[in-house]
């Protein structure tokens, strides 16, 4: 591949396809995706069934027979006490650099990052154990969940920095 087609790829005006190689093993993204699903409304449905809630709240709210409207409380009540409304606020901002982080039973924890173009997350992930492309990669770290998330957001704050310095402007 020449650098036209690789700058074209990466600027999505080539569709390509191919496979993560890695002398260290990690899960590059464990959970199961759909494909047919924008790729924003599966990362939050990682964290918890938002999207389902959603539907079902729209449904009560479309036929409000009292036992809908009941229905709508409880699943609102867990979409509330899930951090639902913030999920959907911080999204609606288009962030930059996003983490998420899933504990496992194991004792570890699974963190995927994805970046918007001009940021860079493969070189945290790597850093931290895993590897994956430019704009998503992942890692599984061992140690707490604070442990992990303090230094994936040192190392995203790194990044967003570098970035600041390549455009010269503030981000």
């Amino acid at each position: 591949m020449n650098l036209t087609e690789k700058t074209g790829l990466l600027a999505g005006q080539l569709h390509g396809q191919g496979s993560i190689v890695s002398s260290l093993p990690f899960d590059y993204f464990p959970f199961p995706a759909d494909s047919a699903r924008p790729a924003r409304e599966a990362l939050i449905d990682t964290l918890a069934p938002y999207t389902l809630w959603e539907k079902e709240m729209a449904a009560c709210l479309a036929h409000p027979t009292p036992q809908a409207l009941a229905r709508y409380g409880e699943v609102e009540e867990a979409y509330a006490a899930r951090d639902g409304y913030r999920v959907r606020d911080d999204l609606a901002r288009e962030a930059q650099l996003l983490a998420s982080f899933l504990e496992m039973h194991d004792g570890t924890v699974k963190v995927s990052l994805r970046a918007r173009p001009g940021f860079d997350v493969a070189w945290i992930a790597g850093r931290l154990g895993g590897g994956g492309h430019v704009q998503a990669a992942g890692f599984s770290f061992t140690g707490t969940l604070e442990e992990a998330q303090r230094l994936t957001l040192a190392l995203l704050c790194e990044e967003r920095a570098r970035r600041r310095n390549e455009v010269g402007k503030s981000l």
